[in-house]
């Protein structure tokens, strides 16, 4: 999964991004819509400059209960998105790693206080 500064200034400033996004549409797929919010569908097609058409489907999203994301990917992605959030990078770890030791040990130590 891509990080969330993918989405964000300065990686939508790259031109060659830029001149991608021009060139791309979106669009609601009946069949995906109608599953939708039990499956978390998307569908990308791609036409190269020579006309070659490219389709893939993805009937669940990545992390939903039908494709789990394994403990790493897990991990990456709950820091990425504190690190979204603005919570430093190391005590973000240090809350992951609170978290991640509930499942042995049912007491919660003080948790660090964000903000």
């Amino acid at each position: 999964m891509p990080p969330l500064a993918t989405f964000r200034p300065p990686s939508l400033d790259d031109p060659r991004i830029r001149s991608l996004m021009e060139r791309t549409s979106v669009g609601v797929d009946p069949l995906l819509e109608a599953v939708y919010p039990d499956r978390w569908g998307a569908e990308v097609e791609v036409e190269t400059a020579d006309g070659y058409r490219f389709r893939e489907l993805r009937p669940d999203a990545s992390g939903d209960p039908e494709l789990p994301l394994d403990g790493a990917a897990l991990d990456a992605k709950v820091m990425d998105l504190m690190e979204g959030a603005g919570v430093d990078p190391q005590e973000g770890r240090g809350l992951l790693n609170h978290l991640r030791r509930l499942e042995e040990d049912d007491s919660l130590p003080e948790l660090p206080r964000f903000g």
